[in-house]
């Protein structure tokens, strides 16, 4: 499975401004290889 970001500098300054912490940083986990997603039935 192949999972594509569109990068918006704008409303990633936003994100962290509200939330505290970076989309960049929150990728990271998207690319862990031992995280299982679940698949929509």
């Amino acid at each position: 499975m192949s999972v594509q970001f569109e990068w918006d500098a704008v409303k990633a300054e936003a994100k962290v401004e509200k939330h505290g912490g970076a989309f960049d940083e929150a990728l990271t986990v998207c690319a862990d290889p031992s995280i299982e997603y679940a698949r929509p039935a």
